[in-house]
């Protein structure tokens, strides 16, 4: 990148004199998506309330002359101005003269965005100052995700497992490997774990190191079960990261039974789903379609790419014994033509006795839910064996 000043004094940003190649895009009021952007089209570049700043952030709780970005060694830094709320970068608070990179998490006191890099024919507009009226982001929620990206990066992740039983005989067949974390002794759920994560651009990460750690304890648990291993939706966007991810996993234990579940919304089309079947194949990996019916119920994928097991999401199960008889009926013809097919049905979150007996009277094979069993450690299950 070259550097040249304007009449100012103050150096320009250029690449072989095409547009800036940072901006900086702010989130919006309730959904985290961007609403604005600006470019950093030189530097030093000036953050604050005051109107006279590159950008101008009218909230109280920004400072006048809040933060500036500037070059050292052609690396982008940036400065917090003793600014009366702070600068933070990824959940960090800005002490000193603090390096940022692309997709960058950057908060002004309460006010957030994320730093960019651009492709040089992206179209941007050139504004220089932009007067904002708050995000939405309140400090508690910065701690929380302060917090999170702190426990991200010391991988304090740790695992539980569900049991999968036979609804016939309430026999053990398999666990789901469900990811856990933990900072200072208290649990956080998975939820807020991939929240952070997808601010940070690190949900495939964090899926695969749910898997990992979970595959390390799994050998604790009693007899020869299957393991359902999840994924994230977005690891499905890139098939070859997640097929190295399982090689890697597959390679380190050759011996357990496992099975992949992919969530049906997250399958792009079904060629993208038989080369992930062929795959597994080798592998030896089953494959397990996951939340089956939610949205859109993918039934051309159990004819072409036969999954393994299908898994009915709680949505169908939930007082399924006191459902309409046309639910009912559904329910009943879908579990039947998944048999026709030689496909395992799992029907998922019984939490009551008559909802087993219902999906018994379906024609369920598998269960999962809090009757037979909470996600636990796989140490209590090697215990209680």
């Amino acid at each position: 990148m070259e550097r040249e000043k304007n009449d100012s004094g103050a150096m320009t940003l250029t690449d072989d004199g095409s547009p800036p190649a940072w901006c900086l895009a702010g989130f919006s009021r309730t959904d985290g998506s961007d609403t604005w952007r600006t470019l950093l089209r030189r530097v030093p570049f000036h953050v604050g309330r005051r109107f006279d700043c590159d950008l101008c952030l009218t909230r109280h709780t920004v400072s006048s002359r809040h933060a500036s970005f500037f070059l050292r060694n052609d690396a982008l830094h940036l400065r917090d101005l003793e600014s009366r709320n702070g600068t933070f970068v990824n959940g960090e608070r800005v002490t000193s003269d603090h390096p940022v990179s692309a997709d960058d998490v950057i908060f002004f006191a309460d006010q957030g965005c994320r730093l960019l890099e651009i492709a040089a024919t992206e179209p941007v507009a050139a504004t220089e100052t932009m007067s904002l009226f708050g995000s939405g982001i309140d400090r508690p929620t910065l701690e929380r995700d302060r917090r999170l990206r702190r426990m991200l990066r010391s991988t304090r992740l740790r695992a539980a497992f569900q049991p999968v039983v036979g609804l016939a005989d309430n026999a053990m067949v398999g666990y789901e490997l469900l990811g856990r974390g933990e900072v200072s002794a208290q649990e956080i759920l998975p939820s807020d774990l991939f929240s952070v994560a997808s601010t940070f651009g690190v949900e495939r990460e964090l899926s695969s190191a749910f898997r990992a750690k979970g595959m390390e304890q799994a050998n604790e648990l009693p007899g020869d079960p299957a393991i359902f291993l999840n994924t994230h939706p977005a690891e499905l966007e890139d098939d070859s990261n997640l097929i190295a991810s399982l090689e890697h996993l597959r390679a380190h234990h050759p011996s357990p039974r496992l099975v992949l579940e992919i969530h049906e919304a997250a399958i792009a089309n079904l060629s993208t789903l038989q080369a992930m079947s062929s795959h597994l194949t080798y592998l030896g990996i089953g494959l397990a379609f996951d939340d089956f019916g939610v949205g859109q119920t993918r039934l051309l994928e159990l004819v072409d790419a036969c999954p393994h097991y299908v898994k009915f999401d709680r949505a169908w199960i939930t007082d399924l014994h006191l459902a309409p008889p046309k639910r009912r009926q559904m329910v009943e013809t879908l579990v039947g033509l998944l048999k026709q097919l030689d496909v395992g049905t799992v029907a998922e979150g019984i939490e009551t006795v008559d909802e087993a007996r219902a999906c018994i009277d379906l024609g369920f094979e598998l269960a999962q839910g809090f009757y037979f069993g909470h996600p636990a450690p796989a140490a209590d299950f090697a215990a209680g064996s």
